[in-house]
Parts: C-alpha cells; sequence; structure tokens
C-alpha cells in the first residue's frame, strides 16, 4: 500500500498514481510505499528520491565519483578589450559617405535636365501623329475596311496635322518650350553647383580624417561559452596534510593514557565537541564568474532576501539569477505576485533571456496559494515577487521553509525612502545573505559565505551600443 509520510494515512485506491496525499485536509506532497507484512506488521520500504538527488552543480566533500547528470554548457561573461573606430573618425566617415550619396543623386538629376533638354530640340511629333491616326480610322470606318480608302485616309490625317500645326501651335510650342528650357538650365545650374559644393565637402573631410585619430582601445563584456562544472572540490580528507593526520593520531594516543576530564560528556544530535565540528562535510555550489564574485560558494539551502525601490533593477537581477540556477543547477519556481502571468512577466524573461528547462512560474496571490499550488519536494530553489504583495512576515517566511525544507529562498522585499527593507528587520537577520539593488547596481550587506560590499551591475548584459545620429542641416566637417 502507499501510505502518507505526514499522517501516516493509507493513500485511497481510486486517487491517481501520481497522488501526493491522502486525502484533501492533508497538505503533504510526498509519499512512500509501505509493504504489510503477514503478521500484520508494516514495513517502510525505501521512500522517494530525495530532492538533492536532482541537484547539479554542487560540492560535495564525501562523493569522489563524478557526479550524473548530463553535461550541460552554460554562458559566462568576461572583459575583453578591443580596437574600436573612435566616435570622431566614425563621425566624419558617415558624413563622407552621406557626401558620395548627394553627389550621385544630383549627378542623375543632372542628366534628367540633359534628357529633357534634348527632347524639347528635337521636337514634339504627338499632334501630327495624332492626326494620322484619327485620318485612317475614319477612313477605314466609312469604306468598311477598304485598304485604298484607308490609306488615303492616314495621308490626308497627315496633311491637316501638319497644317493645323503649322497655322495655329508652332508659335505657342515655341514659347512654351522656351520657358520649359530656360527652367531646366537653371536646376541643372543649381544641381552643377551642388555637386562641386559636395566635392569640396569630400575634400575637406579626407583632409581631416588623415591628421585624426583613427583607433582607440575599449573594454567590452563579451559572454563565453563553458562547459557546467561537473568534478566536485577535493574532499576534507585531502584537504590536510599527511603530517596533521599523523600529529593527530599520536595525540590521541597521549590522551588515551591520561584521565579523561570530559568522560561524563555525552554527544548527541543536538550537542558535539569541536573535533566532531571540524570534521563535519557540507555540501555548497560550486558557483563561478561573476556569481562567484559576489556570492562565494552558498551551501544547497540558503535564503536571498534582496530589497530596493521600484525600477532599481530587483527583478531584473533575480531573473537572471534564477536562470543561471535552473541552467546550472536543479529547478527554480519564480512566484510571481506582483504580476501574474502578465505580458510584463514575460516581456521580462524575454529581455533576461531567462528562459530555461528548468525555470518555472507560479501565480501565487496569498501565503496560502504558495503552499496549496506549490508542491512540496519539487524545486531546488523559490522565488518569491515579493514578499510585501503577498503580506509575508516573518513568522510565515519561517512556516514557508519548514515547508520546504530542502530548497533555497530568494526573496524580495520593497525598500524605504532611505534604502533600508520595507517592514521587520528579521528578514535580514534570518538570511545568509542580503542583497541592495539601486540604480542597477546590486551589493551584498550581508552574507555568510564571504564577505560583504561585493557589487553587480544588473544591466550590464542587456546594454546595446547606441546608433550613431543622423546627420543633415550643415553639411561641413566639425
Amino acid at each position: 500500500m502507499r501510505a502518507c509520510l505526514q499522517c501516516s494515512g493509507e493513500i485511497p485506491k481510486d486517487k491517481r498514481a501520481d497522488s501526493k496525499f491522502c486525502s484533501s485536509s492533508c497538505k503533504a506532497r510526498y509519499w512512500e510505499d509501505r509493504k504489510t507484512e503477514p503478521n500484520g506488521t508494516v514495513e517502510k520500504t525505501k521512500p522517494e528520491s530525495s530532492l538533492s538527488n536532482g541537484l547539479r552543480g554542487v560540492v560535495d566533500p564525501q562523493k569522489k565519483e563524478e557526479p550524473q547528470f548530463p553535461q550541460k554548457t552554460v554562458v559566462d561573461w568576461i572583459t575583453k578589450e578591443e580596437q574600436v573606430e573612435t566616435e570622431s573618425y566614425k563621425s566624419v566617415k558617415k558624413q563622407l559617405d552621406f557626401f558620395k550619396s548627394e553627389i550621385k543623386r544630383f549627378t542623375q538629376a543632372v542628366q534628367g535636365c540633359d534628357q529633357n533638354l534634348k527632347n524639347i530640340r528635337e521636337g514634339n511629333p504627338l499632334l501630327i501623329t495624332g492626326t494620322t491616326l484619327t485620318g485612317g480610322i475614319i477612313a477605314s470606318n466609312k469604306s468598311e475596311g477598304d485598304p485604298w480608302v484607308t490609306a488615303g485616309g492616314v495621308v490626308l490625317g497627315l496633311g491637316l496635322g501638319a497644317a493645323f500645326d503649322a497655322l495655329f501651335l508652332k508659335e505657342a510650342r515655341k514659347l512654351e518650350n522656351e520657358k520649359i528650357r530656360a527652367q531646366l538650365e537653371k536646376q541643372k545650374d543649381d544641381f552643377s553647383r551642388a555637386i562641386l559644393h559636395y566635392r569640396t565637402q569630400i575634400q575637406l573631410a579626407e583632409a581631416s580624417m588623415r591628421t585624426m585619430q583613427k583607433f582607440e582601445v575599449k573594454t567590452r563584456r563579451v559572454p563565453v561559452i563553458r562547459k557546467a562544472p561537473s568534478l566536485p572540490l577535493p574532499s576534507i580528507d585531502t584537504i590536510f596534510s599527511d603530517a596533521n593526520k599523523q600529529t593527530e593520531r599520536t595525540q590521541s594516543n597521549q590522551n588515551k593514557s591520561e584521565i579523561d576530564a570530559n568522560a561524563d560528556i555525552e554527544t548527541n544530535d543536538k550537542l558535539i565537541s569541536s573535533r566532531q565540528l571540524r570534521e563535519m562535510n557540507y555540501k555548497c555550489l560550486d558557483f563561478a564568474g561573476r556569481w562567484l564574485e559576489i556570492f562565494g560558494q552558498p551551501a544547497t539551502v540558503f535564503h536571498l532576501a534582496l530589497h530596493g525601490k521600484p525600477g532599481e533593477g530587483k527583478s531584473t537581477f533575480c531573473f537572471q539569477f534564477a536562470h543561471y540556477l535552473a541552467e546550472n543547477f536543479g529547478r527554480v519556481v519564480y512566484i510571481s505576485g506582483e504580476e501574474g502571468f502578465g505580458k510584463t512577466l514575460r516581456d521580462k524573461m524575454i529581455s533576461t533571456h531567462a528562459e530555461s528547462d528548468y525555470l518555472y512560474f507560479a501565480d501565487c496571490s496569498s501565503f496560502e496559494h504558495i503552499k496549496e499550488w506549490v508542491e512540496q519536494n519539487k524545486f531546488h530553489f523559490i522565488v518569491i515577487d515579493s514578499l510585501d504583495t503577498l503580506k509575508i512576515d516573518p513568522a510565515k517566511l519561517r512556516e514557508l521553509k519548514s515547508w520546504y525544507p530542502q530548497s533555497a529562498f530568494i526573496t524580495i522585499s520593497q525598500s524605504t525612502k532611505d534604502g533600508k527593507m520595507r517592514g521587520s528587520q528579521e528578514i535580514i537577520h534570518d538570511a545568509d545573505i542580503t542583497v541592495r539593488v539601486d540604480n542597477g547596481t546590486a551589493t551584498t550587506t550581508k552574507n555568510r559565505f564571504k564577505q560583504r560590499e561585493m557589487t553587480f551591475d544588473v544591466f550590464s548584459a542587456l546594454k546595446v551600443v547606441k546608433t550613431p545620429p543622423k546627420f543633415g542641416g550643415n553639411m561641413g566637417v566639425v
């Protein structure tokens, strides 16, 4: 049979195979299989696999073999120096291209003027041609298609057209052609002066380019594709040298011959000695790149409390961090209490390139919705945006941590005008890492895994190069 881990109740057979709780009153999200022995006792079988088994990129001091998970490639950012053209040089080169295009345009305009002037000089035979065709058509209709009569009509139309043109239109056409020719000559002269002007500007621009600095060295952040970490760090046994081990063994043998002053002290799971504490092993996340620079290597279950004023980059930072965790370590759920599944949430995901097979989103509007809709033992990282919107105080947040004991939490809160986290400061005291986002810069104000005051440029990966302004108006070279 299948039994609920929380209340030990039997899961009804009519439940689906993927049911995780025994009844509507029990909110347990995980269960274990139990086998009933002939004598009536119930033997517990191996429970469902722990959430930590699916966590990737973990430094485990006790595990020496390579973790068994698919090797993935990740994108990191590095600073690179490169030689680029100076802004002044690019500006003059842009003007130079504009001058050449204008010369080409005005040259075509001059050629058009020349063609129109040629047509005027050769005359306009359209009137005579029209009367000729009209005479042929009329004669053909009257003679019912007789070719000789049609030919006579054509000759008659030609004569009438020539006579009408000579008597009435020749002088008017001559005056009109003179007027058009004068306008064309003026336009041609204007176009030619413009060509001469731009050729002069080209000479000045080329002379200026020969004297100015062409290149300069600039640094920029570029993406680098690398393999995700696959090997754990050396175990604690390799940290200590053989000499230290020998010293410890010798000291232990000497202590056996002496009176044990601590013989009446019994240790348990709530009381341990300093030697036991030193020899304890802890798993941690193998952060790399700029995430290692700001956070170090946190434990697999941690709490990061982030706060800032509206529009300063809190959500953008969390989207980037959630994508990094999803691509390199485990499943992430982003609880959107402010935007739901709205367009703004989708636009933020697209602009930060945060899409991943391991990143999920939940539309929860209250503390109760989180416990009801986000299953236990499913997500390695839980992002809550935001505590203020969902009205989650320190007591409710501690309850959530107990409800999801194997999950790390990233919480977002609003800041007051003086830059402090809004609401109770207990959240900061309980958190492992606190981050303040101010004007696009994330700064750690507390970190149990590394020194504080480490900074992170939130928008550095999203910046684009602005295009030069369009040129026009004054064509001179600055």
